[in-house]
């Protein structure tokens, strides 16, 4: 989790331009920690999730509303009072992870009233309380403590006591660990301070470039990830954050759980697999060694601690004779040959897998009905997932993929969205004369058009589908190639899933949601 108060303060900006004045229209509750605001303004509503759990808390703009799920005191009372409130302003209490919306109602007794909203987004102690002339109305979560605060009905309202310095203020004085940085500034995160400490920059020079990591499952508002990694940039940071929080009734959560953590562990593995590549690679030097040894000259029944042959000094064992030294140098070269070997092989299948993981990470936040989810896991259960599923009796023919179809006047386009979708699709529903669509370079589904004219319109519907349907959804001027079925072939020795394609075109496309959601639902 990276919701800091640096986060929450560009954050604020971006909700004070969209959602500043707009009537607060509805509340729901989806579940126990979360709600939702509808917000409206000339015609165009827009939607403010509210995360208060422990391990993924937060606020953003959302792009669809939600069914109420629950009904209680508390939410009946939020309703009663601030609903057809106007949203005067949101402001930030310091640089704290506390957020304030000011609304603006009418009473009857009382003419024009001001109530607070007060979020504080602190993990297990995240709360939102109302407010009335800085007294509690009602919170959250209610709370009585003998030195500290008093979060009840009718109490007045105090904010976390900190003896932390506002980040506005941060410089690296007197900072000597990354530590140092977080536990003296209020507001930031370790994930910002280790790379403050490494890169000092002016907080007020940021770039916004909201930015999530694939490779450790970390978000933040500007890419402070290694350049290595596997990332996806959004046009906002709510985008960002309705990526991270998808919809817990579509996305299969276990699924996606198993997928982080194999990607960590792969990750990991990797890693580790550098290094001893590294390793093996230095010691191959020892061939080189040997090979002076015998240029030396030298008696090869000497024993030296180190020998100095044209410049180049070599440590040997005083134990052994220079001969049984350079004879050990060879072995030595001999074995990491091997492993170096070895180890690129199962460098090039960890990176494999890795690719085959985010697909799976990708394919795992396309899936919103119960056939995807079940193809998904039929991805997963090879790499180590145990299914809840009945294992179907020997004699029942095993269901056809799940696949997308979409029924025009002219023409069909065919879309998977996991491995055994796009395999099924590609080599078996595909036809030789249709036409193959897919993200440029990235993952993403295999989108497959059967018309009799390839159109403009065609071309880029279906090149929108791919794109949508894809890593780089939330982009821009999204990279699609697109060529004949024919062109596509099966790569060797790799699954089926994983295609080359030749004499293919590029297309450049903007995706626009209106347009799409008229042929189907998203």
């Amino acid at each position: 989790m990276a919701f800091d108060g640096l986060f929450l303060s560009y954050l604020i900006k971006e909700l004070n331009d969209s959602i500043l004045n707009h009537r607060l229209e509805k509340i729901v509750q989806i579940d126990e920690s979360t709600f939702v605001f509808s917000f409206y303004y000339a015609k165009n509503r827009k939607f403010l999730q509210l995360n208060l759990s422990p391990s993924n808390f937060g606020l953003f703009l959302r792009t669809r509303n939600f069914e109420s799920k629950e009904s209680n005191q508390f939410l009946l009372l939020l309703k009663k009072n601030l609903e057809g409130s106007i949203l005067k302003g949101i402001t930030q209490y310091k640089t704290d992870r506390v957020a304030i919306f000011t609304f603006a109602g009418s009473d009857l007794l009382e003419g024009l009233v001001e109530k607070q909203l007060v979020i504080e987004l602190m993990g297990r102690h995240s709360n939102f309380l109302l407010l009335k002339e800085n007294m509690i109305v009602d919170c959250y979560t209610k709370m009585v403590s003998e030195e500290g605060r008093h979060l009840i009905p009718k109490a007045e309202f105090e904010f976390f006591p900190s003896d932390q310095i506002p980040f506005w203020d941060f410089d690296l004085k007197n900072i000597s660990t990354p530590k140092d940085i977080y536990k003296t500034f209020m507001g930031l995160s370790p994930l910002v301070a280790d790379y403050l400490f490494s890169n000092p920059i002016k907080l007020v020079d940021i770039v916004v470039k909201p930015t999530y990591d694939f490779s450790t499952g970390k978000y933040y508002l500007f890419d402070l990830f290694p350049e290595s990694n596997q990332k996806q940039t959004f046009a906002s940071l709510s985008e960002l954050l309705e990526f991270v929080n998808l919809p817990k009734e579509t996305t299969g959560d276990k699924h996606l759980l198993f997928i982080e953590q194999m990607l960590k562990k792969t990750v990991k593995k990797h890693e580790a697999l550098m290094l001893d590549l590294q390793k093996s690679t230095n010691n191959l030097e020892a061939r080189d060694m040997a090979d002076l040894i015998y240029q030396s000259g030298l008696s090869l029944d000497a024993k030296c601690s180190s020998i100095v042959v044209f410049g180049t000094t070599i440590t040997l064992d005083v134990n052994y004779t220079l001969n049984e030294n350079a004879q050990q140098m060879y072995e030595k070269y001999k074995r990491s040959k091997r492993a170096v070997l070895q180890i690129e092989t199962q460098i090039e299948e960890t990176r494999r897998l890795l690719d085959q993981l985010h697909d799976l990470k990708l394919y795992g936040s396309l899936s919103t009905s119960k056939n995807d989810i079940d193809d998904l896991e039929q991805d997963l259960i090879p790499l180590g997932y145990k299914t809840s599923q009945v294992k179907p009796k020997a004699k029942v023919r095993k269901a056809k993929p799940n696949i997308k179809q979409i029924n025009l006047d002219n023409a069909i386009i065919f879309i998977g969205k996991n491995h055994l979708q796009n395999a099924y699709l590609t080599h078996e529903v595909a036809l030789r004369t249709d036409y193959f669509f897919h993200v440029k370079n990235a993952p993403g589904s295999h989108v497959v058009l059967r018309c009799s004219e390839l159109t403009e319109k065609l071309l880029r519907l279906s090149a929108m589908f791919a794109a949508y349907y894809s890593s780089y959804r939330h982009s821009g001027s999204i990279p699609v190639d697109y060529t004949l079925v024919k062109n596509v072939r099966k790569i060797p020795g790799l699954p089926h899933y994983q295609v080359r394609y030749s004499n293919y075109q590029t297309i450049y496309i903007d995706i626009n949601p209106q347009s799409l959601a008229k042929y189907t639902s998203l």
